[in-house]
C-alpha cells in the first residue's frame, strides 16, 4: 500500500493537516504519524490535566486519540524531551543531521513514498518545528521521497496556527467533508483545548473550525517527477 509519513515535533502538530490525513486514510493510504517529542514542555491545560511531571504521558495519550479519530495507521515517538520555555521556545538538543538518520530509517520502514512536517519557517518560528523541517528534508533528499510541508501560503487561505511566509502553496485542500474527524482530533487534545476554545468564543471544536473556517495548504518542496500526494487525492480538493 502507498505510504506517507506526518512527521510533527510535538502531539497536536498533526492538526495542522488532520482534515488531509483523515482523507488520506479514508481513500487507502497508508498514513504514519512520527513525533519527535511527548509535549512535555507545553501547557499542562486550563484546568490542568496532569502535573509537570505527567504530562508528557497524558500528551501521548491524546496524540494517540487523534490519530485514531483521523484513521491514522501507526503513531511512533522518537522520545526526545520537549524543553519547558525560558522565555521563548525551545527545541530538544539533538542536531538536524542526526535526526535526519532517524527519520531515514523510518521512512525505509514504512516503505513511506512521502513524507508531510512543519513548513520552512516553522509556522510562528518555533525551532522544534524548523529542526524538524531541516531533517525531513535531508532525509526526504537521501531517500528520494517527495517532502511536502504544511501551512504555506495562498490567497485567501485561513490557517491554524501561523503561516510559512516562504513557502508557497501548491496545493489548498478544503478538509469540509472530514471536518467531523478533524474536530474529533482537536477535541482529543484535552490539555490544549483552551488555547482554542476561549470564554465568549465558539463552544465545541466544530463550532470553532466552522467560525474560522481554516483551509489546509501544502508546499511541494520535491524531488522533480511524481507528485503522490495529488495521485492519492484524484480529483480533490
Amino acid at each position: 500500500m502507498p505510504g506517507l509519513v506526518f512527521a510533527g515535533a510535538h502531539p497536536d502538530d498533526e492538526l495542522y493537516a488532520a482534515g488531509l490525513l483523515a482523507c488520506l486514510a479514508a481513500r487507502g493510504v497508508d498514513v504514519h504519524l512520527l513525533c519527535l517529542t511527548r509535549g512535555e514542555g507545553g501547557s499542562p491545560g486550563n484546568p490542568p490535566v496532569a502535573t509537570r511531571e505527567g504530562l508528557g504521558a497524558a500528551r501521548e495519550t491524546e496524540l494517540r486519540a487523534s490519530a485514531a479519530a483521523l484513521g491514522i495507521q501507526s503513531v511512533e515517538l522518537l522520545g526526545f524531551v520537549d524543553p519547558v520555555p525560558q522565555g521563548r521556545a525551545l527545541a530538544p538538543d539533538i542536531s538536524p543531521d542526526r535526526l535526519a538518520g532517524l527519520l531515514l530509517e523510518v521512512l525505509r520502514r514504512q516503505g513511506a513514498e512521502a513524507i508531510l512536517t512543519h513548513g520552512s519557517n516553522g509556522e510562528y518560528g518555533h525551532p522544534a518545528h524548523r529542526l524538524m523541517h531541516e531533517a525531513a528534508r535531508q532525509a526526504a533528499a537521501s531517500l528520494g521521497v517527495v517532502l511536502y510541508t504544511v501551512n504555506a501560503v495562498a490567497p485567501g487561505a485561513t490557517l491554524w496556527g501561523g503561516e510559512n511566509q516562504d513557502d508557497s502553496a501548491d496545493l489548498v485542500f478544503d478538509p469540509t467533508p472530514f471536518e467531523e474527524a478533524k474536530a474529533r482530533a482537536f477535541a482529543s487534545h484535552v490539555s490544549q483545548r483552551h488555547i482554542w476554545l476561549k470564554p465568549g468564543g465558539p463552544a465545541t471544536e466544530i463550532a470553532y473550525l466552522r467560525e474560522q473556517g481554516f483551509s489546509e495548504t501544502v508546499r511541494r518542496h520535491g524531488p522533480p517527477g511524481a507528485d503522490p500526494l495529488r495521485a492519492w487525492l484524484g480529483d480533490r480538493p
